[in-house]
């Protein structure tokens, strides 16, 4: 009697429905957990730039443009995307290239 090898036999087919189950779930728990810290931190009263208006050396011209290049002259669905996809780039970008700081 032949022993089969491990890797050929082919995995029933409630295995694979609970794999990709599991994966959907984690999708969606990540999706809310990432909507949960972007909304609170958003719903906290003013923004990075706040203290950069008590610099007497920064003028407020300097600060509105600050805060037109980072995005919060946009409303939140429109910055909530734009946080995903910075997410998105970064967890898929190559880890010599982005996390060597």
């Amino acid at each position: 009697m032949a022993r089969l090898a491990l890797w050929s036999r082919r995995p029933h087919p409630d295995v694979i429905g609970a794999l990709v189950s599991r994966v959907v779930q984690a999708a969606v728990v990540a999706a809310l957990v990432a909507a949960i810290a972007f909304f609170v931190l958003h719903a906290a009263p003013g923004d990075p730039l706040s203290a950069l208006i008590e610099n007497p050396a920064v003028s407020p011209e300097m600060v509105a443009a600050e805060r037109v290049r980072l995005g919060y002259d946009k409303p939140a669905a429109v910055q909530f995307v734009a946080y995903l996809s910075a997410a998105m780039q970064y967890l898929s970008a190559s880890p010599r290239a982005s996390r060597s700081a």
